[in-house]
């Protein structure tokens, strides 16, 4: 898998009560939105990213793979 991939996995570890993979339902495992939020800037500190207040409309984060794909839009607006 990628390295955005094992990151996000290791953050969803502390929030997550089962296992987690790219399509799983983060909501149906444990993931609430206080937690989608500390998840959130876990994420901004490791990639050095801003999710602006567009963002916080946590429904992108419902899998690993949204997550992703939204980490990548991040980082390619960044450079």
């Amino acid at each position: 898998m990628s390295q955005i991939y094992d990151v996000i996995i290791k953050i969803l570890k502390g929030y997550c009560t089962s296992e987690v993979g790219l399509d799983t339902d983060l909501f149906k495992c444990g993931l609430d939105s206080f937690n989608a939020m500390n998840v959130l800037v876990e994420i901004e500190k490791n990639y050095n990213i801003r999710f602006e207040e567009d963002d916080l409309d946590l429904t992108w984060m419902s899998t690993v793979e949204s997550i992703i794909m939204k980490v990548k839009c991040k980082l390619e607006e960044n450079q």
